[in-house]
């Protein structure tokens, strides 16, 4: 795992993503100490989860390429993992690799593994269904809905051809339990489409009807750091929709990626306070876990 650890936070994940992958692709058969011993490196001490989440996001991206993009074999896989968070984090790059490999099958990650799945046969699972803006998570088990409709939206704007006025009417069709997930989810490909403009990104989100806005805002600002591993445009765009009903969902979804990203509550607090209104300095201190810091 030293060339993982060497990667660094640029490059939107894809060096460490492809490193996972390559691993995974030099494997003629996945075991469960296998799966659950690969990222212990990355766990405790003062690490933060953010290079963790790469390592187990990326596992869901291999295994699924492993499998041959064989979706539900992939997440039993990450289903060897023991602890909750981990699980979760690998189901919801397994749904990524699927949607990547679905609609950009000539990604150069997904054309290289195809060079490497002579183990595997070619699968027969179907990724995507023009006629069901809901699948997969149409078709998916309880503990799988939650990682699915956190991606599907890009199935969405796959289908409709980048509407995101439709995909939003798609996610109101979703369990009431994951629907939030789903405006979380297309409030991060909003940013996508905007190419991470706090403003446009904001217009995007105000496409969703007025209850489900702070849950695009919630999804939007958490890409807004995915994306480069800092908080640069995810202030400014928490500050755009400060003055809506989701203004403190916002501040409160940077400070748990400012959690994520950050290990030291002095080092969260540092950010949190670039936030300036008071309320909102307080709401991303909650999100960050350090509420009692003054």
């Amino acid at each position: 795992m030293n060339t993982f650890a060497a990667c660094g936070d640029g490059y939107s994940s894809g060096c460490r993503h492809g490193v996972i992958q390559a691993y995974f692709e030099s494997r003629h058969d996945v075991t469960q100490p296998e799966v659950e011993g690969l990222c212990q490196p990355f766990k405790g001490g003062n690490q933060s989860r953010w290079v963790l989440f790469q390592c187990v996001h990326g596992m869901g991206h291999g295994l699924t390429m492993f499998r041959g993009h064989d979706l539900p074999r992939a997440l039993v896989d990450c289903d060897l993992l023991t602890d909750g968070w981990d699980r979760e984090s690998c189901y919801g790059g397994a749904f990524m690799e699927s949607i990547i490999n679905a609609t950009t099958p000539h990604h150069p990650a997904s054309q290289l593994a195809a060079h490497g799945q002579h183990h595997v046969s070619a699968s027969t699972f179907k990724a995507i269904d023009p006629n069901d803006p809901l699948y997969p998570c149409s078709i998916m088990a309880d503990r799988y809905l939650h990682a699915c409709y956190q991606m599907q939206t890009s199935v969405m704007l796959n289908l409709n051809h980048g509407d995101i006025g439709d995909a939003a009417k798609s996610c109101e069709r979703a369990p009431a339990t994951v629907r939030s997930v789903c405006f979380q989810s297309l409030g991060r490909d909003a940013t996508s489409y905007t190419a991470r403009d706090p403003q446009k990104t904001a217009d995007l989100c105000h496409k969703a009807s007025e209850p489900n806005r702070p849950a695009c805002y919630f999804g939007a600002v958490k890409a807004l750091v995915d994306w480069t591993a800092t908080t640069e445009t995810a202030f400014p765009f928490c500050k755009v929709v400060a003055n809506e009903a989701g203004g403190p969902t916002c501040y409160q979804a940077l400070g748990e990626e400012i959690a994520t990203l950050l290990a030291t509550s002095e080092q969260r607090e540092q950010q949190c306070i670039k936030a300036e209104e008071p309320w909102a300095v307080e709401a991303c201190r909650h999100g960050a876990g350090i509420s009692a810091a003054r």
